[in-house]
């Protein structure tokens, strides 16, 4: 439950959606993309690009990571844990 809860928080600190919030969830519980997108009644490649904009939001690269990072928010390391929302990219203006 405590995980649960820290994913979540995590996840509203980094601007995921719900269902990344949930893809999350069941990855740091160690949940491979069939699994997930059999409990989530979706596609693994859809499991495959929330994990994706799951790492590109938290600025991290692979599940480890999100296990990493759910466990020093646990221990009280990350408490003020807010990462960068990502900028789009902007053409340049024409003078």
């Amino acid at each position: 439950m405590l995980i649960t809860i820290t994913v979540y928080e995590l996840g509203r600190r980094g601007h995921l959606t719900p269902a990344e919030i949930e893809v999350a969830n069941r990855s740091v519980r160690g949940l491979g993309n069939k699994q997930i997108a059999t409990a989530l009644g979706c596609s693994c490649a859809t499991v495959r690009s929330h994990l994706l904009n799951i790492f590109r939001k938290l600025g991290i690269s692979s599940r480890g990571e999100l296990a990493y990072l759910v466990m020093r928010v646990l221990a009280g390391e990350l408490v003020a844990f807010a990462p960068q929302r990502p900028h789009r990219h902007r053409p340049a203006q024409r003078a």
